[in-house]
């Protein structure tokens, strides 16, 4: 033990040499980070709000067999390209719960059975179904501006058709102006009342979706990720070796391959710490100044930095997993260079597999399948559901504290093959 403290203690004080050079990186690499948050809560903001040029998929079920119903969707999509921010996609109903429940739709509107006859005969009884996610809050300003679209056509053509009115009693001998101006209000009269009649024919419906969260708090636990994976690179000249004297003469005096790796893995959780202590708190209070709203949690209310500090605090088991990788890592390189390179590269890549450049449900179907399975994917997963109030993360926790124990273990194993190899 006494060794094993005295090895930990020299690692710390060798790595702490470094601190004030990685408190410039690091400092540099959150604004970079910032910054990212930033462009990436707009650019989602922009393609709810419909703007961009970005559309929204919308899953419509039950749609019969009229052909009125298919030539309405068609003609809505088709109106004005430039301006329509929604697609149409005619599914099944457990599909589309499946689909909503993945991210692949925004929303889905549930049609009745027979719902076109029966507005064709004049029946306004009529019951359709909205369902959206529970965390789908920003959906509403691209109903609201769709809706707004399509009711101004409606008017617009409206008021055409009240002009063409004028112009068959002109052409029918009609002079009165009185009496023309009388039959447009009454067409007018008439077609608003066929559409207020019908404003109580859609309900709202929430479904509960598997770790759905505002786009914002998602990519948030993104970048709270490749921030620890990036200082994990940034920390990787301390640790990587490819002189090997230090470690067989310790193993020589009874100091373990295994004790070796603890100690250099409890110092660089030291190190993270201590760079946490620092950037963390700043960067809680720098996302209170940017516009972007953190639902879950609470950003437009006092106890903002209070829930910031306890889900920093609780993402411990992600740091503790992020460490043991790079540990693995630096022992896996022969040289700096190599190493640096292998650590970059390894990182970015289970980055951009585990949905943090972009959402899981936008990447290929094949990626989605095995993000899940990444120590990283479980990380982005994990915290994820931290935010989510009521969610059972112990799973989740228990997976990263077992891809800790892996990583510390093959880090290990190689260290020990290093020495022996070398010894012989």
């Amino acid at each position: 033990m006494k060794r094993f403290l005295t090895y930990t203690y020299l690692q710390i004080k060798k790595i702490l040499k470094t601190y004030p050079a990685m408190l410039l990186m690091t400092l540099l690499l959150t604004l970079v980070l910032g910054a990212m948050l930033y462009v990436q809560t707009r650019h989602a903001s922009n393609a709810m709000n419909g703007r961009e040029g970005s559309r929204i998929a919308i899953g419509i079920t039950g749609v019969d067999s009229s052909p009125y119903l298919k030539l309405g969707l068609s003609m809505l999509e088709n109106m004005d390209p430039s301006k329509v921010a929604v697609t149409f996609q005619e599914i099944d109903r457990d599909t589309a719960a499946a689909k909503l429940k993945s991210g692949e739709l925004a929303a889905v509107i549930d049609l009745p059975e027979g719902m076109t006859d029966r507005l064709l005969a004049g029946n306004t009884d009529v019951e359709i179904g909205l369902l959206v996610p529970d965390a789908g809050e920003g959906l509403g300003p691209l109903l609201i501006r769709e809706l707004s679209y399509c009711i101004s056509i409606i008017i617009g053509r409206m008021e055409t058709s009240s002009y063409v009115l004028a112009d068959f009693y002109t052409e029918s001998g009609v002079t009165d102006q009185d009496d023309i101006s009388a039959a447009q209000t009454d067409l007018l009269k008439s077609s608003l009342k066929k559409i207020l009649q019908r404003s109580h024919m859609f309900t709202l419906k929430k479904i509960k979706t598997d770790a759905t969260i505002t786009i914002e708090s998602y990519y948030l636990c993104a970048m709270l990720l490749l921030l620890v994976l990036l200082i994990g690179v940034m920390c990787a000249g301390s640790y990587i070796r490819s002189e090997r004297s230090l470690e067989i003469l310790l193993k020589v005096r009874g100091f373990s391959s295994a004790g070796q790796i603890l100690a250099e893995y409890l110092s660089l959780l030291v190190f993270m710490v201590l760079l946490g202590a620092v950037f963390l708190p700043a960067s809680g209070l720098g996302l209170t100044r940017m516009p972007i709203v953190f639902s879950e949690l609470g950003s437009q209310s006092p106890d903002f930095m209070k829930n910031f500090v306890i889900f920093i605090l609780k993402a411990a088991p992600m740091v503790l997993m992020a460490a043991s990788l790079d540990t693995f890592l630096y022992e896996a390189a022969d040289s700096l260079i190599s190493g640096v390179l292998l650590q970059f590269l390894v990182m970015t890549a289970l980055a951009y597999l585990s949905g943090v450049f972009y959402p899981v449900s936008s990447l290929p179907e094949e990626i989605q399948k095995i993000a899940p399975f990444l120590p990283t994917g479980q990380a982005m997963l994990y915290l994820r559901k931290l935010l989510i109030e009521g969610r059972d993360v112990t799973f989740h926790c228990a997976v990263l504290l077992l891809y800790t124990a892996a990583f510390l273990l093959f880090a290990c194993i190689l260290r020990e093959r290093k020495i022996t190899k070398v010894r012989r």
